[in-house]
C-alpha cells in the first residue's frame, strides 16, 4: 500500500508513533485493509542523549517482525510482547491462533575467551554470565545453570564484557554467535559450548484474520529461506562487532 508506515509502540521506554489508516473507524474497514498489530520480542530500549547510539536487537524474531510488516505492505503497529495481537512472531500459538513455522529453532550457546577453563555447561555454575536483558530465553537458562546472571542492555555490551574479562561468557543465539565467531577479530574469543535449549521460531496468526494467513503464505518463502537467515545472522554479527568496537574503551583481557 503506497504511503504505509511501520510503527513501533509499546510500554514504558517505547515511543508510540501511531500510523493508522485514514477514513472511518477500523470496524468499518474491509478485513484486508485493517491495520496489523504485530507482537515480537522487544528491542533494546531507545537511546537517550545526543551521543547515544541505537543498538542491534538480540532476538531474530524482532528483525523478522519488521520484515513481515514491510512485506505485507500495509500499516502495522509493532508492540513488544503485546497481550493481544494479529500476528505474534517468535512465540508458540495459543487458543484460536494458527501457528506457522517461520525459521529454524533458536538455540543458545556462549562466546568465551579461547583459553577458558569452562569446558561444559555445568562449569558455568557460579560464573558470571552476560546476556541481553530482553532475552527471556537466556535468562531462563542462566537461572537453570546456577550462573551469576549479568543482564545487559544489548548484545554488544554482553560481548564487550567478555572481551574485557568482566564476564566469563556471553549467552546469545547459536546461529548469530557462529557468524560472529567466524570473524577474524573474534578468534581470541571463539570458545563455545554445544547449542542447547532450542525453542521454535514461528508466527501465530489470529484466527480472526484469515487475510493475514493468506498474505503470510505468499511472503514467507522468501523471508524463511536458508539464504535469508544466513544474511540476517551475518548482518547481526557485523553490526554487533562494530558496536563492540565503538563501545569498548578497555583492552582485551588476553
Amino acid at each position: 500500500m503506497p504511503g504505509s508506515r511501520l510503527t513501533f509502540a509499546g510500554a514504558a521506554g517505547w515511543t508510540l508513533v501511531a500510523a493508522m489508516l485514514c477514513g472511518g473507524p477500523a470496524a468499518a474497514l474491509p478485513l484486508a485493509d485493517l491495520p496489523v498489530v504485530i507482537s515480537a520480542p522487544p528491542a533494546p530500549p531507545p537511546p537517550s542523549g545526543p551521543q547515544a547510539r541505537v543498538f542491534t536487537a538480540e532476538n531474530p524474531a524482532t528483525v523478522l517482525a519488521v520484515e513481515i510488516a514491510r512485506a505485507l505492505g500495509r500499516d502495522a503497529v509493532i508492540r513488544p510482547e503485546a497481550v493481544q495481537a494479529d500476528i505474534r512472531v517468535g512465540v508458540p500459538g495459543a487458543g484460536e491462533d494458527v501457528w506457522v513455522d517461520a525459521g529454524p529453532p533458536r538455540a543458545l550457546t556462549v562466546a568465551m575467551r579461547s583459553d577458558t577453563d569452562i569446558l561444559s555447561w555445568a562449569d558455568l555454575r557460579g560464573r558470571r554470565l552476560c546476556f541481553t536483558e530482553t532475552d527471556s530465553q537466556a535468562a531462563d537458562l542462566a537461572a537453570a545453570l546456577g550462573a551469576e546472571a549479568a543482564p545487559q542492555r544489548a548484545p554488544a555490551f554482553s560481548l564487550m564484557l567478555v572481551r574485557t574479562g568482566e564476564c566469563d561468557a556471553a549467552l546469545h543465539g547459536a546461529a548469530q554467535l557462529a557468524a560472529l565467531q567466524a570473524m577474524p577479530e573474534w578468534e581470541k574469543f571463539s570458545a563455545t559450548l554445544p547449542p542447547r535449549d532450542a525453542r521454535p521460531l514461528g508466527i501465530a496468526v489470529a484466527a480472526s484474520r484469515p487475510d493475514l494467513l493468506g498474505a503470510l503464505e505468499d511472503i514467507l518463502p522468501a523471508l524463511n529461506s536458508p539464504a535469508a537467515w544466513q544474511a540476517r545472522d551475518a548482518r547481526w554479527a557485523r553490526n554487533v562487532s562494530l558496536e563492540v568496537w565503538l563501545e569498548q574503551d578497555a583492552p582485551d583481557c588476553h
